[in-house]
C-alpha cells in the first residue's frame, strides 16, 4: 500500500494550493493519503478527496473543520497512530511522541504541527512528520521547505520517502 502523508498546508493564510502541488500529489497515485491538519480551508480537503477517495484528515490548532483529534488504523499488520502534535511540548519532543506510541502500542506515529519534516526510528518505533506540504511558514520558526512523506508497506517490507523542495525568496 502507498501512503502519502501531508501536514501543515495553511491554505490560503500563509500560503497557495495550487494545480502544480495538485498534480504533485497525483503523480504520485497513492493508495491512501493521511493529512495530520491544519488545512484551514475546507477546498483544500476536497481537492485531496479528489485526488484519492481513501483519505484520513485529522484536526489541527488551526482548523475549524469537524475533524477527529486522532485516529488509528492498521495497515498490512501495522498499526499506525495519527494526529496533529500541537499540543506536545516542547514542539515535536521525541520522547513524548516514543510514550504516545507505547502507550497506545503503536508501530508508528504520523504527527504534524512542526512544520518540519522528520523520521525518527528507535526499536521497530517509527515516527513521521511529513512537514509542511506547501513550506507554509510557522510561527515558531522558518520553514525553507515544501515537503511530504511516501510510505510504501508491502508485507514485511517498509520504505519510507521524504520529498522536499527548496522555496526561492
Amino acid at each position: 500500500m502507498r501512503i502519502l502523508c501531508l501536514g501543515d498546508i495553511h491554505y490560503p493564510d500563509r500560503t497557495v494550493f495550487d494545480e502544480t502541488l495538485i498534480n504533485k500529489i497525483k503523480e504520485e497515485k497513492p493508495d491512501l493519503i493521511i493529512c495530520v491538519g491544519d488545512y484551514t480551508d475546507e477546498t483544500v480537503v476536497e481537492k485531496i478527496r479528489n485526488i484519492c477517495k481513501n483519505t484520513i484528515f485529522i484536526k489541527g490548532e488551526s482548523d475549524y473543520l469537524d475533524f477527529p483529534e486522532y485516529e488509528e488504523i492498521t495497515v498490512e499488520g501495522y498499526k499506525i497512530g495519527v494526529f496533529h502534535g500541537a499540543y506536545i511540548k516542547p514542539e515535536g519532543d521525541i520522547e513524548k511522541l516514543i510514550r504516545i506510541i507505547e502507550e497506545r502500542n503503536l508501530d508508528i506515529l504520523v504527527t504534524g504541527h512542526t512544520h518540519r519534516p522528520l523520521l525518527f526510528t528507535e526499536d521497530s518505533k517509527i515516527i513521521i512528520n511529513p512537514g509542511s506540504l506547501t513550506g507554509a511558514f510557522s510561527v515558531s520558526g522558518v520553514v525553507s521547505y515544501m515537503s511530504y512523506a511516501v510510505l510504501d508497506i508491502n508485507g514485511n517490507n517498509m520504505t519510507i520517502e521524504f520529498k522536499l523542495k527548496k522555496l526561492t525568496k
